[in-house]
């Protein structure tokens, strides 16, 4: 699916979404979709990251985001 539809998705289960390409690469990079002044919550391995995810323009266009 593509990113606004991940992100519907994991708005209703309170979920996190997630890349099924970053699955592949290893510890999946796992991102909290939020409308908080911070921006998304990003999580690795189970550690906060950072808030205010940047995406690359080839993750904004994307079909591969699933629910996580």
């Amino acid at each position: 699916m593509n990113i606004g539809e991940a992100i519907r998705e994991a708005e209703k289960e309170d979920g996190w979404i997630t890349r099924i390409s970053w699955l592949r690469e290893g510890p999946p990079l796992r991102i909290k979709p939020t409308d908080e002044e911070e921006g998304c919550l990003i999580q690795w391995m189970g550690h906060r990251l950072a808030h205010r995810w940047q995406p690359q323009a080839e993750d904004l266009v994307a079909e591969d985001w699933i629910l996580y």
